[in-house]
């Protein structure tokens, strides 16, 4: 490592491809490298380690939770801090920036900048009993230890005014690089089927349950494309397939880099998160000039969603969501043409822009 160097020191638990994945692949691949030596710790596998476009060091740990990699991490930070006095932790969610700012508080030469992209309220949503104790320290964790990030970036202006309730001088908001460019087409209206795509990992959190659920009650010819993996992947599948309606087509394609070539085919973009971030999959849709129907979840859906671009609804009312999905299919045309102006809104999700952002706050750092 070069000493007149700064040391950036990426660190996200699960490199894998995903929005949040995405968004560090493109700031480490937008950043001087004869400015800057770029680090990555995660855990396990890096996805993306043969997509970089310049050399960078990974560290891909042998370990499947944070708890029992600290003192790895610790030792990694310390040895890397050696070779410059600027050394900037950028991590990303909240357990992990929580371990750094941990770390910063060990390695005095060591910054954070710590970055949310979901919301706080995750944290008081559980699954079960210890997912519940586990949230609840982590909470406590989270509203103590932020106020000594040395900046903390959010990609909601939601999550930001939630982290401002105990961390207000640090906080500031940015969005998510998700767009190369705002695109201009029309869309042809929908002849056999009308196609719905869901995108995203199938988890719990993500409502893939209640998406099967839902998709088995659609009653018109229908092709359902379902873009990311997940452990639970076949258990959906099969219960899809025992259960859905003869006139729909259910496709699993995996996580595809071909996500525009199903974004062009599809007629409705379907979010059913029970929180988020700024979801990517829904700025995409509107970017090609598709309706959405979202979750009204706490988080980011609610910033992105007007009447202009889609319709929110009640994930726990199914009938709810099953006569917003007819009338969209029964208006798409007048629907389809209210998806304007989106110039404007979607220029703040421009990746440049973005990262020009990040990049502002290292500099000054």
């Amino acid at each position: 490592m070069q000493k007149n160097k700064i040391n950036l020191i990426i660190f996200i638990p699960k490199f894998k491809f995903s929005g949040a994945g995405n968004s560090v692949f493109k700031l480490i691949n937008f950043l001087n490298h004869k400015k800057f030596n770029i680090n990555i710790i995660c855990l396990r596998k890096c996805d993306y380690k043969k997509k970089f476009n310049k050399k960078v060091n990974i560290f891909e740990l042998n370990k499947d939770k944070l708890i029992h990699a600290f003192f790895e991490i610790l030792s990694i930070c310390k040895n890397i801090s050696r070779s410059s006095s600027k050394n900037i932790i950028l991590s990303n969610h909240h357990y992990a920036n929580v371990y750094s700012i941990f770390i910063k508080l060990i390695v005095k030469n060591i910054s954070v900048l710590s970055v949310e992209r979901t919301c706080i309220y995750e944290l008081s949503h559980h699954y079960s009993i210890i997912d519940y104790f586990k949230k609840m320290i982590l909470k406590f964790l989270v509203k103590n230890l932020y106020k000594f990030s040395d900046k903390i970036v959010s990609n909601t202006i939601f999550t930001k005014k939630e982290i401002q309730y105990f961390s207000k001088g640090n906080t500031l908001q940015i969005y998510p690089p998700t767009l190369k460019k705002i695109l201009s087409f029309k869309r042809k209206k929908y002849s056999k089927y009308f196609n719905i795509i869901w995108v995203g990992r199938l988890d719990r959190e993500k409502g893939i349950e209640e998406f099967s659920k839902l998709i088995c009650k659609i009653d018109f010819k229908s092709k359902i494309f379902i873009l990311g993996g997940g452990k639970m992947k076949q258990h959906y599948k099969n219960f899809v397939k025992k259960n859905k309606n003869p006139k729909v087509k259910v496709y699993f394609k995996g996580y595809s880099n071909k996500s525009d070539f199903y974004y062009k085919k599809s007629h409705l973009l379907i979010n059913t998160s029970h929180f988020e971030g700024s979801n990517n999959s829904i700025i995409e849709s509107i970017n090609h000039n598709l309706f959405v129907m979202a979750s009204d979840c706490p988080g980011g859906n609610i910033e992105l969603i007007n009447k202009n671009y889609g319709l929110l609804f009640n994930l726990n009312n199914e009938e709810e969501a099953l006569k917003k999905i007819k009338y969209i299919r029964k208006n798409y045309k007048v629907l389809q043409s209210k998806i304007k102006n989106k110039k404007i809104f979607l220029k703040k999700f421009i990746e440049l822009k973005s990262n020009n952002s990040y990049l502002k706050i290292i500099n000054r750092m």
